[in-house]
């Protein structure tokens, strides 16, 4: 009987501990961390400070939102967004929803961060840019999802 309450006693203990978060995690978030950090290295490395690329949004969006839109970039901040199809600027009221290079480290940190329910990315190998993004925020959630896909690779001008 003692080994029985001792043993809940331990279990009980032991949640507790886990509950407070006094044991470091090491979960999948960590290794997807780790990979957007590397990735962001090489693309501070080896990435050009002005350059061209053409990216499409995976999302429930209304059309303008979709795209693709090419951009073009330089020191960071987008100077072009037109649609691909048209060739029409991207209103500026929804520019931002066509983010750079930079713009996508800074999403995918923030939903790797925020605990995000599942984080899928492909990097380009030779300049560690995100091509393919896929984030969904909530398991339970239905619409919510949102991707990126880059169509036509980082051109440096």
């Amino acid at each position: 009987m003692k080994d029985t309450i001792r043993l809940v006693a331990s279990a009980a203990v032991l949640a507790a501990l886990l509950a407070c978060d006094i044991f470091p995690s090491f979960g999948p978030e960590d290794d997807g961390m780790k990979k957007l950090d590397q990735a962001r290295a090489l693309w501070m490395a080896a990435g050009p400070d002005r350059y061209r690329y053409a990216i499409r949004r995976n999302c429930f969006c209304p059309e303008g939102y979709v795209g693709p839109v090419v951009m073009e970039v330089s020191g960071g901040v987008a100077t072009e967004r037109l649609y691909v199809a048209s060739g029409d600027p991207v209103p500026q009221e929804i520019a931002s929803a066509f983010p750079t290079v930079d713009g996508l480290f800074t999403i995918l940190e923030e939903a790797i961060s925020e605990g995000a329910f599942r984080v899928a990315v492909t990097y380009d190998p030779l300049l560690g840019y995100p091509r393919g993004v896929s984030i969904d925020y909530d398991e339970h959630a239905v619409d919510e999802e949102l991707g990126f896909e880059v169509t036509q690779d980082v051109e440096g001008l």
